[in-house]
C-alpha cells in the first residue's frame, strides 16, 4: 500500500504519459497496459498493469489502481503512443477504471515518423556539414523526399516503405537510431500473469516479455521529442537521458505533408524493395559482433545521479562504444575507374609514331579520401546493419552460457547462422531468409539452453575432457 501511495505522489505531478498495450494470444482480449510517465525530474517510472490479475479481492488496494488511471487520464494530460490507443484502449471500460472515452488527449506519433524521418535524411548535419539548420525555423509543410534524392545521404538508408505508409517501431529503431527490439514476444500469453506465483509460465518467458514491454514502451517516449519537435540525426544521437525521457514544452503539431501523394502514387507501384537498399539475399554475409547497439544500452537505469564508472563484464564489452568504420577496408576490383591522361604539353605534330596516350588504371581506393572511403564504409555498415534483423529466432539463454559454446552447439545442430548476439537473457540468432526461420523454429527446441541444458553440456563437456586427458596420458606412458 505504501508503494502505491508513492506511485500516486508521483503520478500526480505528472501531465505526460507514454502508454502502450498488449493483447492475449488465445483469444485477442486487451490482457496488459503499460504507463511510462514523463515527469520534470527523473526518476521516470513504468508501470504494467496485468487486466487479468487485478486485486479485486482488496479493495484498498483496488481503490488506489481507479485513483491511479483517473489520474493519468485526467483532462489536460497529453498521452504520448506509437498507434492509436482510442481504439486500443477501449476495452478497458469494461474493467470500470476509467471513465471512456478519456478527457486525456491522446497523441499517436506513429503517422508523423515518415514526414520527419525524411525531413532528417535532408538535414543530416553529418552529410552536409555546410547546411544551415534553423531549428525555430522549421517549414513543416515543406518536407518532401524531393529534397532528400538530390543529395544521397550516407549515414541512414532510405524509407523501406511507400509514401505516407506507417512505420514499424522496430524499423524506426532500425533505420533512425541504429538499436534493435526484440518482438518477438509481441503475440503471446499476457494474461497468464508475469509477477504471479502461479502462472504457468516459466521464469526466462516472463523475464522476456517483461523487458519486452517496457523497451516497448521506453522506444516510443525515445521518438517523442525527435519526431515532433523535427530533431536531427546529430541531436538525437547526441540527446542525453534527460532531454528524451522528462517533460518538454508541448507544441503544436507538425502537418502531415500530403503534397506529392498522388504524383507519388503512380510512381511507387513500379519501384522494387530491393533496388532500396542495392542489396538481395544472396548478398547478406557473416557481420561482426562489435558493430551493434541494443536499446538498453542507451537506456540507462533512471536516476538524477551523474553516471559514474560502471564496470561492465568481458562478455558485454563487445555491445558497448560507438559504430567502428574499418578506414582500411578493401574495396573490390569492380569499382576501379578508368584515368585518361590529358596532358596539355602535347609533343610536335611532326612525330607521327609516337604512342598515344595510354589508359591508365588506378584502384579507386588509392583515389577516395581518407573521409570519402569512412563515409562509403559507413553506408555499407549502415545497410548490412538496417537488414540482419529482418529474420531471426530468439531462445531464452542461462547466463553461464559463453559465445563459443553456444556457436559449438548450434553447429552441431547444422544451424546455419548470420550472427549471434545475447541482450538480456536473450539469445538473437540472425538467419538468412524466411524459409530458413521457419525451418529452424522447429529444429531449435526452446529449451536448449536454459540452466538444466547448461549442466548437461558441462557434464558431457568434462567427461569429454577427461577421457581425453586419460587417453594422452597412457599413450605417454606407452
Amino acid at each position: 500500500m505504501e508503494d502505491l501511495h508513492l506511485l500516486l505522489n508521483h503520478v500526480q505531478q505528472c501531465t505526460q504519459f507514454t502508454i502502450d498495450t498488449e493483447s492475449e494470444r488465445s483469444d485477442g482480449q486487451l490482457a496488459l497496459i503499460q504507463i511510462q510517465t514523463i515527469p520534470s525530474q527523473l526518476p521516470s517510472l513504468l508501470i504494467l498493469i496485468e487486466l487479468q490479475h487485478l486485486p479485486s479481492d482488496n479493495p484498498p488496494a483496488y481503490v488506489k489502481i481507479k485513483i491511479f488511471f483517473t489520474l493519468v487520464f485526467r483532462s489536460g494530460n497529453q498521452l504520448y503512443s506509437w498507434g492509436d490507443m482510442g481504439k486500443e484502449l477501449e476495452p478497458i471500460q469494461d474493467y470500470h477504471l476509467v471513465n471512456w472515452p478519456a478527457t486525456a488527449l491522446l497523441i499517436d506519433i506513429q503517422p508523423y515518423f515518415s514526414d520527419w524521418y525524411e525531413w532528417a535524411l535532408a538535414h543530416c548535419e553529418s552529410c552536409r556539414p555546410n547546411h544551415n539548420h534553423h531549428c525555430d525555423g522549421i517549414n513543416y509543410d515543406n518536407v518532401t523526399t524531393q529534397n532528400y534524392s538530390s543529395s544521397k545521404n550516407v549515414c541512414h538508408e532510405p524509407s523501406p516503405y511507400r509514401s505516407r505508409e506507417k512505420w514499424s517501431l522496430q524499423k524506426a529503431l532500425i533505420y533512425a537510431a541504429h538499436m534493435f527490439i526484440d518482438k518477438s514476444s509481441t503475440v503471446n500469453n499476457w494474461a497468464a500473469g508475469l509477477t504471479s506465483n502461479n502462472s504457468t509460465l516459466s521464469f526466462g518467458r516472463r523475464k522476456k516479455m517483461i523487458n519486452y514491454a517496457i523497451y516497448d514502451c521506453f522506444s516510443t517516449t525515445y521518438f517523442i521529442r525527435p519526431v515532433l519537435e523535427y530533431w536531427t540525426f546529430n541531436k538525437l544521437k547526441n540527446a542525453n537521458i534527460v532531454e528524451l525521457f522528462t517533460s518538454f514544452k508541448s507544441l503544436p503539431l507538425p502537418t502531415i505533408n500530403s503534397s506529392n501523394t498522388k504524383t507519388n502514387k503512380k510512381i511507387k507501384k513500379n519501384i522494387d524493395p530491393q533496388q532500396l537498399f542495392n542489396i538481395n539475399d544472396d548478398d547478406l554475409q557473416p557481420i561482426s559482433d562489435d558493430d551493434e547497439i541494443y536499446l538498453h544500452q542507451l537506456i540507462e537505469p533512471v536516476t538524477n545521479e551523474p553516471p559514474g564508472n560502471e564496470k561492465t563484464p568481458k562478455d558485454k564489452q563487445e555491445l558497448t562504444g560507438q559504430l567502428l568504420v574499418n578506414d582500411a577496408e578493401l574495396i573490390s576490383d569492380e569499382d576501379d575507374e578508368l584515368i585518361i591522361d590529358h596532358n596539355p604539353t602535347l609533343p610536335p605534330v611532326a612525330v607521327v609514331d609516337k604512342a598515344p596516350p595510354t589508359k591508365t588504371r588506378r584502384k579507386t581506393h588509392q583515389q577516395r579520401s581518407k573521409g570519402s572511403r569512412h563515409r562509403r564504409n559507413q553506408k555499407r555498415n549502415n545497410t548490412h546493419r538496417t537488414r540482419r534483423y529482418q529474420y531471426y529466432l530468439t531462445r531464452s539463454m542461462y547466463y553461464k552460457f559463453t559465445m563459443p559454446s553456444i556457436k559449438k552447439i548450434l553447429k552441431q545442430h547444422h544451424i546455419n547462422y548470420v550472427h549471434i548476439k545475447e541482450a538480456d537473457g536473450i539469445l538473437i540468432i540472425g538467419v538468412k531468409n524466411a524459409l530458413i526461420q521457419q525451418q529452424y523454429q522447429n529444429r531449435i527446441p526452446e529449451d536448449i539452453f536454459d540452466r538444466k541444458h547448461y549442466q548437461i553440456y558441462q557434464h558431457h563437456h568434462q567427461h569429454h575432457y577427461q577421457n581425453h586427458h586419460q587417453h594422452n596420458h597412457q599413450h605417454h606412458h606407452e
